[in-house]
């Protein structure tokens, strides 16, 4: 693409975004607001999906009433599968589907310079996807407490390994054209997982920034699961700016038992500050479609079941922490997902773009889920990740910190794909 549009469409988007820090600093933000502005996603409908998840996002796009999907930079075909979850030549059918119903949405996970390749060319001029930014700790912290972690994290990183590490991800990731792209990825990465850690330590999980750390001297090459893991359960949903309903995939919780259970020699203990809770009482089973064109059709169909509506007030109810209503609209959404299975095998003669099954947990993120809540069993205990027995007590937070972090909820749904057992649908 045109490096001066590119340029361009990045300042708006780093202005827009200043806009908004600025006001979340001024305590003028509320918490029915979001940024990227929905008003920024023609036709979206609530509940808003986050894919976080490296698997394609087309089990996730009947459920909710938008998906947002995340794109990030590349000019390889191949990459951009492994990345994505799908093909480039997916792109035409769900731009057009996103122009139709709104179903779909992309936010970008890297600065606007980065999208040079043409891949990207229909998509900026079709839908104009915003960039989807995170609070930097330094509006939190402030910048010289940031940088003096960043410091810390990149002295550590170089001399003991991680960078090399972080670079061979990008590589393996990622594709750039010029050796300056590299180089400015490798530091916005950097960045990225500097953040994590910071993070970690401003909330009070002393214990798993010591154990990022030690990660970090004695273990480089396994620290990339823990920060991924790290960042998407603890930290991003302390911070993200949009209402969503975060989706990943249990490989990603599965990777970090697994490094627990290698008895990683560390300073510190592992313990997950706090639990997921599973909040259908059964595994449940989900359809897959093959492509966009299964997924047009599947939508259709799951429009029948009202799936979205009990979807969105579910997450309401945890956001507002109404639990007596909790129990019976968990059965009833449990309902719904075993009568779609049900009709699974008449949805097939009906529809030629499916593939097979996998199974899905949906849970409760956030301080609640390790309440005392009866009935829901926690998903990380199940997997056997250690959680810590109580509550880590928020550390007393400056004036501007309660001002931005008031406007957001710790408390949401989750779901949780298990995209390695499969399910034949008969």
């Amino acid at each position: 693409m045109d490096k001066e549009f590119l340029e361009d469409y990045a300042a708006k988007e780093v202005a827009e975004w200043e806009k908004f820090t600025k006001r979340l600093l001024e305590g003028k933000i509320n918490k029915y607001e979001n940024y990227p502005s929905l008003k920024r996603f023609p036709k979206i409908q609530k509940p808003i999906a986050f894919n976080l998840a490296i698997e394609p996002p087309w089990a996730l796009i009947p459920q909710f009433g938008t998906t947002l999907i995340r794109l990030s930079p590349t000019d390889n075909k191949q990459k951009f599968r492994y990345i994505h979850g799908f093909d480039i030549d997916d792109l035409s059918r769900m731009i057009d589907f996103s122009k139709d119903t709104g179903k779909i949405h992309f936010v970008l996970n890297s600065n606007p310079i980065f999208y040079k390749s043409d891949f990207y060319n229909d998509v900026f001029k079709e839908l104009k996807p915003p960039h989807y930014g995170i609070i930097q700790p330094n509006k939190l912290i402030g910048e010289a407490k940031f940088i003096e972690d960043f410091t810390h994290f990149s002295v550590l990183s170089g001399e003991f390994g991680f960078g090399p590490v972080l670079r061979n991800y990008i590589d393996n990731t990622f594709h750039s054209d010029t050796i300056s792209n590299i180089e400015k990825l490798f530091t916005q990465q950097l960045i990225v997982h500097s953040t994590t850690y910071s993070y970690l330590k401003y909330f009070g999980y002393d214990d798993l920034a010591t154990f990022i750390e030690d990660l970090l001297i004695t273990h480089p090459d396994l620290l990339l699961p823990y920060l991924h893991v790290f960042n998407n359960i603890i930290i991003f949903p302390k911070i993200q700016t949009m209402d969503t309903i975060n989706c990943y995939t249990l490989n990603q919780l599965i990777e970090a038992k697994n490094y627990v259970n290698n008895k990683i020699q560390s300073k510190s203990e592992l313990k997950l500050p706090y639990e997921i809770g599973l909040l259908l009482s059964e595994e449940l089973k989900l359809i897959i479609p093959k492509n966009i064109q299964g997924v047009i059709e599947l939508n259709d169909k799951y429009n029948e079941y009202e799936l979205q509506e009990f979807i969105y007030n579910i997450n309401e109810i945890i956001k507002k922490q109404k639990f007596e209503a909790l129990e019976k609209l968990s059965l009833e959404l449990t309902t719904i997902y075993k009568n779609i299975w049900d009709d699974a095998g008449k949805i097939k003669q009906k529809i030629n773009f499916l593939n097979y099954a996998i199974s899905l947990s949906v849970g409760i993120v956030g301080n609640i889920a390790s309440m005392p809540l009866q009935g829901y069993v926690g998903l990380l205990f199940a997997l056997g990740l250690p959680v810590l027995d109580k509550l880590i007590e928020s550390r007393p937070l400056s004036q501007v910190s309660e001002k931005i972090l008031s406007s957001f909820t710790d408390n949401h749904l989750m779901h949780i794909y298990n995209f390695q057992k499969r399910h034949k649908i008969i």
